[in-house]
C-alpha cells in the first residue's frame, strides 16, 4: 500500500529507504513512512536550542511569495511551533536538539512542497535516502497525530473540514497538530512526557478530552508510538500517539461541541473494531489508494490504526 498525494514517485525516490513494513489480514504492507524514533517507552533527551530555526538561504527567494500571502491575510496569526534540529541513538537513548521555529515559515515551506514538487529540486534525498533531520527543510515542524479510542472499544475518527490546509475533507485521526515550545515544554531538555505533553494538548483543544471540562481528564492515558518520518511530505517528522479514556464515545462527542478547536472537523465518527477492519480492507482493495466510497482517508488514520494494534498485542 503506498498513497502518493505529491506527484512524486516516492518508491523512487526514497528506494533505499525502510518504509513501515506492517502485516494485517495475511498481507505484509508498506506504508511510507520511515521510523525516526520506534513505538513504546524510550529514553528520550532532547536539549532546546534557544535560537529559532531559520529557513535556508536557498529557500528564501521561493518562499517569499508564500509568505506574502501569509502575513497578508488578517485571519492567519503566527506562531512557534518546534523544528526538530537533531534525532538519534546513543547508549539506549534517543538523544537531539529541538528549537522554535515560525508557524509561517513550516506552512510557507509545505506549500510549495504541494504547489511545484519542491522536493524534486531543493531538498533532494541522497542516493535514494532522507536527508538527515540537520539537513533537511521538512524536518523544520514536528506534527502530532494522536489516536483516542474510549470506554465501549470506540476509536474516535474526525473528518477533517473544509477550510483546512492539508487533507481537508479527509477521514483522518481524532486529533492532530504541532507541538509547540513554552506550552508544551519550558525546560532545557525535553523528554518523552514533554514530547507526549503536546499530543495531550491537541486532544484538549480539537475533543475536549483532558481538558478543563472532561470530568475524567486525570484518567487519560497517553502512550508513544514512535516518530515517522513522511514521505508524502518531503519526511516532515510526526509523533504517533495511542490514548485512551474511561469516557464513552457519546461523552467525547458532548465534549467535542466544546473544544476551543471543534471547526477543525466536519463531524466526529465512532469505529467500533468491525469498522475498523472495514476500513483497512476497503483501503488495501484500492490498490494502495487512500480513498473510499464516502472520502478520502488520511494516512496518518491508516498508520495509526495499524500502530496502535501491534502496540496493543506488544510488537512493533
Amino acid at each position: 500500500m503506498r498513497a502518493v498525494s505529491c506527484g512524486v514517485d516516492l518508491q523512487r525516490v526514497y528506494a533505499h529507504e525502510s518504509w513501515l513494513s506492517i502485516e494485517h489480514a495475511g498481507l505484509a504492507l508498506e506504508l511510507p513512512l520511515v521510523a525516526l524514533m520506534r513505538p513504546g517507552p524510550c529514553a528520550v533527551a532532547l536539549s532546546v536550542c534557544p535560537d529559532s530555526w531559520s529557513v535556508p538561504a536557498a529557500w528564501k527567494g521561493p518562499l517569499e511569495g508564500p509568505l506574502a500571502d501569509l502575513r497578508a491575510n488578517p485571519g492567519r496569526h503566527d506562531g512557534m511551533l518546534t523544528a526538530l534540529i537533531d534525532l538519534r541513538t546513543a547508549e539506549g537513548t534517543y538523544v537531539g536538539q529541538v528549537a522554535p521555529v515560525s508557524y509561517f515559515a513550516t506552512r510557507a515551506l509545505e506549500s510549495l512542497l504541494d504547489g511545484v514538487h519542491a522536493l524534486r529540486h531543493c531538498d533532494q534525498p541522497r542516493e535514494g535516502r532522507l536527508p538527515e533531520p540537520s539537513e533537511s527543510v521538512m524536518a523544520c515542524d514536528i506534527g502530532v497525530v494522536v489516536l483516542l479510542k474510549t470506554s465501549d472499544d470506540i476509536v474516535v475518527a474526525q473528518r477533517r473540514a473544509g477550510h483546512l490546509d492539508w487533507r481537508a475533507g479527509h477521514l483522518s485521526v481524532s486529533a492532530s497538530g504541532s507541538l509547540e515550545p513554552a506550552r508544551d515544554f519550558d525546560s532545557p531538555v525535553v523528554g518523552l512526557d514533554g514530547l507526549l505533553a503536546g499530543a495531550r494538548r491537541e486532544l484538549a483543544e480539537e475533543l475536549g478530552v483532558g481538558g478543563v471540562h472532561d470530568p475524567c481528564a486525570d484518567q487519560l492515558q497517553m502512550t508513544s508510538l514512535g516518530i515517522w518520518r513522511e514521505l508524502e511530505r518531503g519526511g516532515k517528522p510526526e509523533l504517533y500517539a495511542a490514548a485512551s479514556t474511561p469516557l464513552s464515545f457519546q461523552e467525547v462527542c458532548m465534549l467535542h461541541a466544546r473544544a476551543p478547536d471543534a471547526s477543525e472537523s466536519d463531524t466526529l465518527h465512532g469505529l467500533a473494531r468491525a469498522d475498523r477492519e472495514r476500513l483497512l480492507a476497503d483501503v488495501i482493495e484500492a490498490d494502495g489508494l487512500l480513498q473510499r466510497s464516502d472520502g478520502p482517508v488520511d494516512l496518518a488514520l491508516v498508520a495509526a490504526l495499524l500502530l496502535s494494534r501491534d502496540a496493543a498485542h506488544g510488537r512493533s
